[in-house]
């Protein structure tokens, strides 16, 4: 054999035992997920954001080919390292307020939800009354951090 046919023949195999543990892979279980919040944000949020910023991501079909789902590993362990709602409540007011806001101006910039996932996911664009009441949400978190802090 020559070594082209012997290089493809490999490269199939190390493709199908990653093929193999990316379907086979553990996923966790009882995952813990603590968010209170009134229903209609956390409605606006599980649809548009919890797919990267929380312990419920949902992948695609597509999500278990090889590579793809090391793209979409990546970009979630990303999105919860900066942001998880999971952990929403092991937060300190504080860190809630800087969170919130970020929230607010990640949105009002367009940042977020990115362009990119919006292609795929159109439920996840935010129309312009949802953007209202995700505002109103963060100044609610900024205005009882505002009241923890002046206590």
């Amino acid at each position: 054999m020559n070594i082209k046919k012997k290089l493809l023949q490999l490269f199939i195999f190390v493709y199908a035992i990653l093929q193999i543990y990316i379907i086979i892979k553990p996923r966790p279980k009882n995952i813990k997920h603590e968010f209170n919040a009134p229903r209609e944000v956390t409605e606006i949020l599980e649809r548009a954001c919890y797919d990267c910023h929380s312990n419920r991501t949902k992948l695609p079909v597509y999500g278990y080919i090889v590579p793809i789902n090391f793209l979409l590993e990546y970009h979630v362990n990303e999105g919860k390292e900066e942001l998880n709602f999971s952990n929403w409540e092991e937060l300190t007011l504080k860190k809630q307020n800087i969170k919130a806001t970020a929230i607010k101006e990640e949105i009002e910039s367009g940042e977020m939800p990115p362009n990119y996932y919006t292609i795929i996911h159109k439920e996840a664009v935010l129309n312009s009354k949802e953007k209202i009441i995700l505002s109103e949400w963060v100044k609610s978190v900024e205005s009882k951090y505002e009241e923890s802090d002046s206590n």
